[in-house]
């Protein structure tokens, strides 16, 4: 048997942990068996569903490079199909049309609320065999109403529902839209789909899904219900939250793989192993191995991981990263250091790359706007007149690097009797427009000796304009 998988998200918001959690573990289990991986937008939620979300959707697949064999396809394009189906299961008398208003179904279900007992429609229609001519309609599904529905879920176990507790759920509203349990599970039989992998906020509408299926002599796929993924506070997660959305990490400059192996790390596992190449994760992917607990969404974990992927990654994909956030930013990385030489040098202290981005900016740029205050606190008379000395040290040094840089700098130190922190402090303020930044020797000498003279000779004549050495 081929094994068929499919990831089938609405597009009433974006893409966040929980689904596309779903997306990996099916994508995986189909390659994992060499089969093939669907993708199939499930937007009949006409009111709700965005082509904002539908390019989103397929932007964030792409990213995580989540590809598909077939797809995608749009439920809002099959409606012929659906209706070709739904003409057969009426002859069949599989499905009935319902003609009940609105206010008669609210009487019965606050008669069965008042008197204990569960909510449903009471078939009125169908034991009537009600037929009323340009009447608006809905159509239901004529479930079973003796026996059991049973299903073996491969998270967890067997599952066995009393059919009389079903209900005739709707499966074409009265605009004559489908249903979700209905065209899901046209969809699944039409695409041959072996393996169905979802959230087990799915459990309740699987029953109503088998019936169907059953209805239409059709096979039934295998069932994998994954346990909810919550955030921090124990809530689920929202796709209205920007921490959850998946493009919100890709914005801020985190690595794709550092996304696919939290996903995959959340609710399985393989022994102590924490980094996953996607070749192993296609390889070692067990269903078996996956947790029946709910998971959390750890940021710290995110941090940590991309931190490691910072290291570990070949430094051409990380320049390409950093590339791309500088350019954003209009910086022209042609005026400075080779973005090697910036990586190598200080990408141990960030957690991601867009924070690397908008720290790094000062290697590519002389025109600053210094913050004032910033000077304020930190300069007076001494420390302007030993900036003029400095400058006029720097001028005369030939042979720039680490060494010779450190020994003026702190030989300026001594013989000023001035404080090193000081020194450093002013130096950085000056040359980054930052008090807090890296070791300030190795900035001085990346952004190399023209520049870091033009740096101190603006914030010299800063100081002077605004007067600031009178503080």
């Amino acid at each position: 048997m081929k094994i068929i998988t499919r990831f089938a998200p609405s597009p009433t918001g974006y893409l966040h942990f929980g689904n596309m959690r779903t997306a990996l573990y099916s994508w995986l289990i189909s390659k994992h068996y060499k089969g093939k991986f669907i993708l199939r937008i499930e937007n009949t939620d006409i009111k709700r569903s965005s082509k904002k979300y539908i390019n989103s959707i397929i932007k964030d697949m792409k990213w995580l490079k989540l590809n598909w064999d077939k797809g995608p396809y749009f439920q809002i394009n099959r409606f012929k199909l659906y209706k070709k189906y739904l003409n057969y299961m009426i002859k069949k008398k599989i499905a009935y049309k319902c003609y009940c208003s609105k206010k008669r179904l609210l009487k019965i279900r606050n008669y069965q609320i008042k008197n204990g007992i569960k909510p449903k429609y009471d078939n009125y229609c169908l034991k009537n065999n009600v037929i009323k001519k340009n009447k608006p309609y809905v159509i239901r599904f004529c479930s079973p109403k003796k026996g059991y529905t049973i299903f073996k879920d491969k998270v967890y176990g067997c599952i066995k529902i009393n059919n009389s507790e079903l209900d005739d759920f709707v499966i074409v509203r009265n605009n004559g839209i489908p249903t979700y349990n209905f065209c899901v599970v046209i969809d699944d039989i039409e695409m041959k789909i072996t393996h169905v992998v979802r959230g087990d906020d799915h459990i309740n509408n699987t029953p109503k899904q088998i019936n169907i299926i059953k209805s239409l002599k059709s096979k039934l796929p295998t069932y994998i219900h994954l346990p909810l993924i919550l955030n921090i506070d124990g809530k689920k997660l929202s796709k209205r939250n920007n921490d959850n959305k998946i493009s919100t990490y890709k914005k801020n400059g985190f690595f794709s793989e550092t996304i696919l192996n939290f996903l995959l790390r959340l609710g399985w596992s393989y022994g102590n192993k924490e980094i996953f190449n996607i070749n192993e994760m296609i390889n070692l992917f067990n269903i078996k191995k996956i947790n029946k607990s709910p998971s959390i969404v750890n940021i710290k974990k995110i941090l940590s991981l991309n931190k490691n992927y910072m290291k570990i990654l070949p430094h051409y994909k990380i320049i390409k990263h950093l590339n791309y956030f500088l350019k954003k930013k209009k910086i022209n990385t042609k005026k400075g250091p080779k973005l090697i030489l910036v990586i190598k040098n200080f990408i141990k202290h960030f957690n991601n790359i867009k924070e690397m981005s908008n720290n790094c900016y000062y290697f590519y740029s002389n025109n600053f706007i210094y913050n004032y205050i910033l000077l304020k606190k930190n300069v007076n008379y001494k420390l302007y007149k030993i900036l003029i000395l400095l400058y006029n040290i720097f001028k005369n040094l030939k042979d720039w690097n680490n060494k010779n840089i450190n020994n003026l700098v702190k030989k300026i130190s001594l013989t000023m009797n001035l404080n090193l922190k000081s020194l450093f402090t002013i130096l950085r303020i000056l040359i980054t427009n930052n008090k807090k930044c890296f070791t300030v020797i190795k900035i001085i000498y990346l952004i190399k000796k023209k520049s870091f003279l033009l740096r101190i000779k603006n914030g010299i004549k800063f100081i002077f304009k605004n007067k600031l050495y009178f503080v």
